[in-house]
């Protein structure tokens, strides 16, 4: 079981990533706003009159290619794993 602090710590290191995740879908809605229009005629198909819940999430087929985008586009932490080799080949 996870002491009170050690949830607090892991809800606290999240936040970064958030933000970059944010951050880039903003900044790639704002570069191509016909992605914009066709995410949000997708959501107004599911969810006409109300928000989109966690239970439409598989009923927006291009707004989770979206999310899936900016994950592999910009990934908000390294997924490599540096070069162990002690000789540089260019």
């Amino acid at each position: 079981m996870l002491s009170f602090n050690s949830a607090i710590d892991t809800y606290l290191l999240t936040i970064p990533q958030t933000v970059s995740a944010l951050t880039t879908l903003f900044l790639v809605m704002a570069m191509h706003p016909e992605v914009q229009k066709r995410a949000q005629a997708d959501i107004d198909r599911v969810a006409p009159n109300r928000l989109p819940t966690l239970d439409d999430y598989n009923s927006l087929p291009y707004v989770r290619a979206i999310v899936q985008e900016i994950l592999r586009w910009a990934p908000v932490a390294p997924l490599g794993k540096p070069s162990t080799s002690p000789i540089c080949i260019y």
